[in-house]
């Protein structure tokens, strides 16, 4: 598994190449997958039904960018769409305006417009565009799980990358269903996000304040999660931490240490032990909700 280790968190954001080997259905689950493989035989599912429309072949090479690692260590990969590519403009076929409550509970207007395979797309904030004839112009903002996120022409150079760090304003507070309380931000560019304020009481956020933040990844529902920085850890850096607790499971020795706001971080060793109330060294190879996410545990 030694050449399989560079799909790891650092390289989220990364495209590799693959061969589709065949399809698959798992023992108790339904759904179709893909078999994808690399040059050295590292071997990753894809679920079919997203990117049925696609229309690959057994034996085709493809590209794919890993967008996600889950605390279970499972790997999401997004295949190159053959069609379209992010951060370009294509026209789309206008089908209808419509004034939605979106996922974060605010109203707005979105144009209904169908695509190359012709599936029904959004394009959001429309409330200023106007077909030209059967037509819109667009630009791919992002795509996941096989669809588009779709803005207008316009946003072209207002569109955030994931994985990389912008700045941030608050703008006022408000309770949404998903969040909870929630602050309120823009962007340089204009846009609005949210971010849950549960998650950030030690950071000295304050209204009105920019302060930098990294888009962490894009939801399913198309909005972007952003992570502030963090007011003591730094990504790629090295840190002491307090060990609380430890479990060995499956020849797997999982760690639980403590960082500087007395939240629990799991973490762990490999061929190594270590005891609580220990001091040791880990590094900060991201941050999600507040928190540094830990490299396994290094040697001393």
């Amino acid at each position: 598994m030694g050449k399989c280790t560079k799909y790891n968190k650092t390289n989220i954001g990364k495209t590799f190449c693959f061969t589709l080997l065949k399809e698959i259905v798992l023992p108790d689950n339904p759904a179709v997958f893909y078999i994808i493989s690399d040059n050295n035989n590292c071997k990753f599912t894809i679920p079919k039904n997203y990117y049925a429309h696609y229309e690959f072949d057994i034996g085709q090479k493809i590209e794919c960018r890993l967008d996600k690692i889950n605390c279970s260590g499972h790997l999401f990969f997004e295949p190159k769409n053959p069609h379209y590519n992010e951060k370009t403009i294509y026209n789309f076929k206008f089908v209808e305006f419509k004034d939605i409550k979106n996922n974060l509970g605010f109203n707005e207007q979105i144009a209904v417009v169908t695509d190359f395979y012709g599936k029904k797309q959004w394009i959001r904030n429309a409330q200023n565009i106007k077909p030209t004839g059967n037509y819109i112009k667009a630009v791919v903002a992002y795509i996941k799980k096989g669809r588009l996120f779709l803005l207008p022409e316009s946003s072209y150079k207002k569109i955030l990358t994931p994985h990389k760090t912008f700045d941030f304003k608050i703008v006022g507070k408000t309770k949404l269903e998903r969040f909870g309380n929630t602050y309120i931000l823009n962007d340089k560019f204009g846009n609005t996000h949210v971010l849950p304020m549960q998650y950030y009481q030690n950071f000295n956020l304050k209204n009105s304040v920019w302060f930098k933040g990294i888009v962490n990844k894009l939801s399913s529902k198309g909005f972007l999660y952003i992570e502030p920085l963090h007011p003591k850890y730094t990504i790629g850096r090295t840190y002491r931490f307090k060990v609380i607790n430890t479990i060995t499971d499956n020849n797997t020795n999982h760690v639980f240490v403590e960082d500087c706001h007395n939240n629990l971080i799991k973490t762990s060793s490999a061929n190594f032990t270590v005891k609580t109330d220990e001091k040791v060294m880990c590094r900060v190879i991201g941050l999600k909700k507040g928190k540094p996410i830990l490299s396994e545990i290094l040697l001393q």
